[in-house]
């Protein structure tokens, strides 16, 4: 009782800091969220802003590949936002941003597609459509469903035999090329973004994830893989 009672003042004093003040933690977890240790390790490896929404998360059975919310996602002076016209369509891999650049000006939480039950994947299908009231489609701001190629994917293009469900062919459709320096990650991921500015707090972070989250479904868990990569396996 009294540990709870604790939890609640330190909730209750926590400063609402602004996402220019948090620093980029470095350090992979490489499906960390899968883990079953991940509920205690996910403040070592997740920034502030966004520890809440990955947590909810895994008690969902969604596996969460990368998150980013820092001072190193605003954007820089002279820079601009990369949005989905800016990127479909460049398949070639010098000419597709990655994962980082278009992350810029967003913070942002990458899903793995496979991972994801059949009602969760139509659940984000029909987000990436929501419109506002003067109907623009806000939603393909949101929610982008990504392809992500190394160079040796480029190369072998055309030889992947993999037989598709309806969802992966409407994944395809859906979905844009961003660059992988690294083959560690899933192929097909989703992102879930939120345009952040100087003036973007923590709480501003959490409140609206958790409002995206809130749509997905509970789904079974996946089997715990007993390793992490944080440099090394543990």
């Amino acid at each position: 009782m009294e540990n709870e009672f604790m939890e609640t003042i330190k909730l209750v004093k926590r400063p609402n800091r602004k996402i220019s003040e948090i620093e980029p933690i470095k350090e992979f977890g490489i499906n960390l969220i899968k883990e079953s240790s991940a509920s205690e390790m996910i403040d070592q490896i997740v920034e502030e802003p966004l520890r809440k929404a990955c947590k909810e998360l895994k008690k969902k059975g969604i596996e969460t590949v990368m998150s980013s919310a820092n001072k190193n996602n605003l954007l820089k002076e002279g820079e601009k936002v990369l949005e989905k016209e800016d990127v479909k369509g460049k398949e070639m891999f010098l000419d597709a941003p990655t994962y980082e650049s278009a992350g810029r000006g967003y913070a942002w939480i990458m899903i793995n597609f496979a991972n994801l039950s059949d009602e969760n994947k139509e659940v984000l299908f029909s987000l990436e459509k929501t419109k506002n009231d003067e109907g623009d489609n806000i939603g393909e701001r949101i929610v982008w469903f990504v392809e992500g190629k190394t160079f040796m994917d480029i190369l072998n293009k055309g030889q992947n035999n993999e037989i598709k469900s309806n969802l992966d062919k409407k994944f395809e459709e859906h979905a844009f090329v961003l660059k992988y320096n690294s083959d560690r990650y899933p192929k097909k991921v989703v992102f879930l973004r939120m345009p952040i500015h100087n003036e973007t707090t923590v709480i501003d972070v959490e409140s609206y994830f958790d409002k995206l989250i809130e749509r997905l479904k509970q789904q079974q868990l996946p089997i715990v893989n007993p390793s992490i990569e944080k440099g090394m396996e543990i």
